[in-house]
């Protein structure tokens, strides 16, 4: 398993990357009082990861993450929402681990009106922990979280990790946020 050093520094990259994508797109299309919300998912998976399962809260997509994400590949997204509101969503891409077994990876974030309260949840393991998700027990933990999550299951062998933060230089309103992921 990579060292978190190695994870924060991937984090650290699709944050930029994030920014440069996704930011110049979306400054003409926000209205007053709306919160924007950019994100980027890592695969760092040895396969293909597919779209399992989704569930949004509150918000909208500007731009949907692809249902498929190859090894090694990174994809965007951008999420808007009243600001009043404020985004929330979680989604789970499956796939096989290094040792073969079917997988789940699932990351959920909340980018609420208060700057302060952005929080991201991650969690994962064997696919059947997915198969039928009970998605207020999700929204409990994210409520619980904080703004990193990390989580390594030991029987997969697999492991992922988040960080929500707002932007530096916001496209509309101070709540704007970023949120990125890798799945290994």
């Amino acid at each position: 398993m990579a060292s978190t050093q190695d994870h924060e520094a991937v984090l650290d990259e699709l944050v930029k990357q994030a920014q440069n994508d996704i930011v110049p797109r979306m400054v003409s299309d926000l209205q007053q009082q709306e919160v924007a919300l950019i994100g980027n998912l890592k695969n760092l998976t040895t396969g293909a990861v597919n779209l399992h399962a989704e569930k949004m809260w509150s918000g909208s997509f500007f731009q949907k993450y692809k249902d498929v994400i190859p090894s090694g590949v990174t994809i965007g997204f951008s999420i808007l929402a009243n600001i009043q509101d404020g985004i929330k969503e979680a989604v789970v891409y499956s796939g096989r681990s290094k040792t073969g077994l079917q997988c789940g990876w699932l990351v959920a974030w909340s980018n609420p009106r208060d700057i302060n309260a952005k929080k991201v949840y991650v969690e994962c393991g064997p696919i059947a922990k997915y198969n039928n998700i009970i998605w207020e027990n999700i929204e409990s933990e994210l409520n619980k979280s904080s703004s990193n999550s990390s989580h390594s299951d030991a029987s997969t062998q697999t492991s992922i990790h988040a960080r929500i933060l707002s932007m530096d230089h916001p496209v509309k309103s101070d709540s704007d946020g970023i949120t990125i992921a890798s799945f290994n």
